[in-house]
């Protein structure tokens, strides 16, 4: 009976690992992207309101600024040794961002997913 039970989990093993991985990548991929778009335009709008940058500026620099803490937030979702780490960073970095974001934008952002009426 024991010879069965370690030979299940020597099979469960594989998949757990399969499955950890995966986690890992999605998390890496999703998370980094919504991460690094929320700290992104929490940072333009930053320096537009704080450093006196200009809109252009500010968007085109943090968009190249995005490319590399998106890829930062890949490689360490992919080596940390917490998954659960992982996601708590991630879904951190979302809120505040997307929180400054709303405190700070001028307009409201959901207003711009609005339908536009049709005729007059």
């Amino acid at each position: 009976m024991s010879s069965l039970a370690s030979d299940l989990r020597v099979e469960r093993t594989p998949r757990m690992r399969a499955i950890r991985v995966l986690l890992r990548v999605l998390l890496g991929v999703g998370g980094g992207y919504a991460a690094s778009a929320a700290c992104s335009a929490a940072l333009a709008i930053v320096l537009v309101r704080a450093m006196g940058f200009e809109r252009g500026e500010s968007t085109v620099l943090c968009a190249m600024l995005g490319f590399a803490f998106y890829l930062f937030a890949l490689l360490w979702a992919l080596t940390t040794a917490k998954l659960g780490r992982a996601a708590l960073v991630f879904g951190g970095g979302v809120l505040l961002g997307y929180g400054v974001v709303q405190w700070l934008s001028p307009i409201m952002v959901s207003a711009v997913l609005l339908p536009l009426p049709i005729g007059g």
